[in-house]
């Protein structure tokens, strides 16, 4: 059995520390990316958000109101309020567009851009959109900020005419708080592309220096470790790592991880506390903003000085002030009162976005710390799980050893014992000495030897042999045999001796392994069987020259049958032959093997030995045969398969004479056998005999030219009658050897 293929301990020990690395260390990596990611997108959105609201405390909102004609567009009011965002999108970083957008009904229809009119970028489409110019890419984002009056950003990036953005919205409100319109910032989608593809490619240099890092601390660490050893990588971790180390693991573990939960703890309780405080925030603006909604509604002073004083019992007197001051200033004058509540609620929207993008940051830094957590604890457990296993892997380990040690002491035992009782003479030779021997040794030379000494010492020219090729042996590192005759008071044995080195696992040489086997029976016993099998061979000799003797005698006698077929109808003469040889050169075109050719080509020749059944006025008659004459002529298959069929040396061609007249679609004869019922070899005999009767020439007409009877087998194969495979196999053969002549001693044809 073949030796499956098998990594070095080494290697194996180098790639099982490389994995346990990138395992502990891979998730990290991971979750660092992950969290990379998302703080990047966080303050994507954040900066976008700002920008949005800042271009909305720009926009006047009652002199946005005004602009409602597209005609307005070339007014002072539509460029003076066109110049309070212009600057935004100057000396605001990566922002492409800013522009408001009014929504009526269910339609939203653009109102300022302070973007210039014209193709600026060179991507044939206007960049400018124009006052009460409809909007029709919509996001779900802005659909929101009409909705709650609050920021928004998208959450996937969006393609228009302009291009591909990520937009962020904020609400513009009247002094009443209603929102009129929509400011909208667009950032190309690209910038956010190229700070995740840099994220990404920074996090894949990470993740190549650590794999480095990994690489080369687990070849360190193997060198260590399987220095000098060949055991599997699992069987040296266990013998290095002993139970003390294993526990000073699991105590640092221990620390490592409450140190860890520790801080976590600590990140949860933090956490916990800003986000009470920023809900508690959110409390205090939602009351300053229900006395604001009092104000507008016209509501008694009262309640809103309610509000006031519970603000002030919330700790935020800032807050309460504020509102006091729209609520002073609402009673000397409405309108100074409302802008003051706008300007107000302006103020509690762009806290409200701060609010929103600190809980953000808290929800990040939560799913953080538990991320941390899960991998600390998942690390512990695999550590933990492995420290476990090494444990028991090493009393294990203990156990075996003790087992070891026991079964060697038995196994050694066993092995004398067994060398003792081997029926052939076993010797360790070393240095030209006889270290070891068993005691079959002395017996198979029929003397004992002296100590040390090879063979036993004697005038014996056949033991001198043996020794000295022994010692060459040894000298050479080479096996040895050799067959030599024992001799001792006149008794004599055939001996094979045979050496051979043995190396220790560092390839140097220990001791010459020989072995002294009696061979006298075996070689009488070869004796006898050299002699039987020479007379076998002798009777086989003469057994194949009668066969061969009897083949020739049976194809004398086929031939000679084919030829009485044949004398009836002088101008069919040769034609088995023609169509034997047919046949063979298809079935050397098609690859077909021995069997199946000597099948073809004693098929063929006695394909209408049925003939000889017909009368002969009736096979050779000149003029058109009558029905009853050709029902006759169709029945031959029948009679030739009647006359071999208990024939054993036709039995397998039975096919080929039975069936050489049926076609493929079942009109042939005699049993209108059809498709895959025809033989393949009955296929090749059909398509020669064809082509041999269309080409030669008969007491009724003159054979056809080879275009001609290649053209009918065409059609013939076309109309469902022949293999059209065998045919184009024929065509090749018959384009390179040409056809076979017909005999020319043929009658005189009769006159026209």
């Amino acid at each position: 059995m073949r030796q499956r293929w098998k990594l070095p301990p080494r290697v194996q020990m180098i790639l099982m520390v490389f994995i346990g690395i990138l395992m502990l260390g891979g998730p990290l990596i991971l979750a660092f990316y992950s969290e990379a990611k998302l703080s990047t997108e966080n303050q994507l959105q954040t900066e976008m958000r700002s920008y949005a609201m800042i271009a909305a405390s720009l926009v006047d909102a009652d002199e946005h109101e005004k602009l409602v004609d597209a005609s307005q567009i070339d007014s002072d009011l539509y460029h003076r309020q066109n110049e309070r965002i212009r600057t935004l999108v100057a000396n605001a970083e990566d922002i492409a567009f800013v522009y408001t957008i009014r929504r009526i009904k269910d339609k939203y229809y653009f109102v300022l851009d302070p973007t210039p009119a014209g193709d600026l970028n060179g991507d044939a489409i206007d960049d400018k959109s124009y006052l009460m110019e409809e909007y029709e890419d919509f996001t779900p984002e802005m659909v929101a900020c009409f909705e709650t009056g609050q920021p928004t950003v998208d959450q996937v990036s969006y393609t228009d005419r302009w291009g591909t953005w990520r937009s962020a919205y904020a609400p513009i409100k009247n002094k009443e708080g209603e929102v009129v319109a929509v400011v909208g910032v667009d950032r190309s989608a690209a910038v956010a592309l190229q700070e995740q593809s840099a994220l990404f490619l920074r996090t894949l240099i990470y993740g190549f220096i650590f794999t480095m890092l990994a690489l080369g601390m687990a070849v360190s660490t193997a060198a260590v470790i399987s220095k000098g050893s060949k055991e599997s990588p699992l069987e040296l971790i266990v013998a290095r790592v002993n139970r003390t180390v294993v526990e000073n693991i699991i105590l640092a573990l221990g620390v490592v991880l409450l140190v860890q939960a520790g801080i976590s703890q600590f990140q949860i309780i933090q956490n916990s506390r800003n986000t009470e405080a920023a809900i508690m925030k959110l409390e205090s603006l939602r009351l300053a903003q229900n006395g604001l909604k009092n104000m507008r509604e016209g509501h008694s002073a009262f309640e809103t000085n309610v509000l006031i004083e519970r603000l002030v019992e919330r700790g935020e007197p800032k807050l309460a002030a504020n509102l006091q001051e729209v609520v002073q200033r609402s009673i000397t004058s409405r309108e100074a009162g409302l802008n003051e509540a706008q300007r107000m609620q302006m103020g509690i929207d762009s806290q409200r976005g701060e609010i929103s993008t600190k809980l953000d940051a808290i929800g990040a830094s939560q799913n953080r710390t538990a991320t941390l957590m899960f991998f600390a604890f998942l690390t512990a457990a695999v550590i933990g799980t492995a420290s476990i296993l090494f444990l028991r892997l090493n009393s294990q380990r203990e156990r075996r050893l003790r087992e070891t040690e026991i079964n060697s002491l038995r196994m050694q035992n066993d092995y004398r014992t067994l060398v003792e009782s081997l029926p052939l003479g076993l010797a360790l030779i070393r240095d030209g000495r006889n270290v070891f021997d068993n005691g079959q040794w002395s017996a198979q030379l029929l003397r004992p030897r002296p100590p040390g000494a090879l063979v036993p010492t004697a005038l014996d020219n056949e033991l001198d042999r043996v020794a000295e090729g022994l010692k060459q042996s040894e000298n050479r590192r080479e096996p040895w045999s050799t067959v030599f005759t024992a001799m001792h008071e006149g008794s004599s044995r055939e001996i094979e001796v045979r050496s051979q080195p043995i190396y220790d696992g560092q390839g140097s040489f220990r001791h010459l392994l020989t072995f002294l086997v009696d061979v006298t029976d075996l070689r009488q016993v070869s004796h006898n069987l050299e002699r039987k099998n020479a007379e076998i061979e002798s009777t086989n000799k003469l057994l194949t020259d009668a066969l061969g003797q009897l083949e020739a005698n049976f194809e004398s006698i086929v031939r000679a049958l084919v030829r009485a077929v044949e004398a009836k109808d002088p101008y069919t003469a040769g034609h088995s032959e023609r169509v034997m040889q047919y046949s063979l050169w298809i079935a050397d075109e098609m690859g077909l093997g021995d069997y199946e050719k000597r099948l073809l080509e004693m098929g063929c020749l006695v394909h209408d030995i049925g003939k000889i059944g017909i009368p002969d006025n009736v096979l050779t008659k000149p003029g058109k045969l009558t029905d009853e004459e050709f029902e006759m002529i169709r029945m031959h298959p029948v009679y030739g398969a009647n006359i071999v069929q208990n024939v054993d040396l036709f039995r397998e061609c039975l096919p080929i004479i039975r069936w050489h007249h049926e076609k493929l679609d079942g009109s042939g004869y005699p049993d209108r056998l059809a498709g895959d019922d025809i033989p393949f070899l009955v296929r090749i005999a059909t398509v020669a005999d064809i082509f041999d009767a269309i080409t030669s020439t008969r007491s009724y007409r003159v054979g056809m030219a080879l275009d001609r009877a290649i053209s009918i087998l065409d059609e013939d194969t076309n109309k469902g009658y022949l293999d059209a495979e065998v045919v184009a196999a024929f065509k090749q053969v018959i384009a390179r050897n040409g056809v076979i002549p017909q005999t020319d001693d043929l009658p005189q044809q009769p006159a026209a």
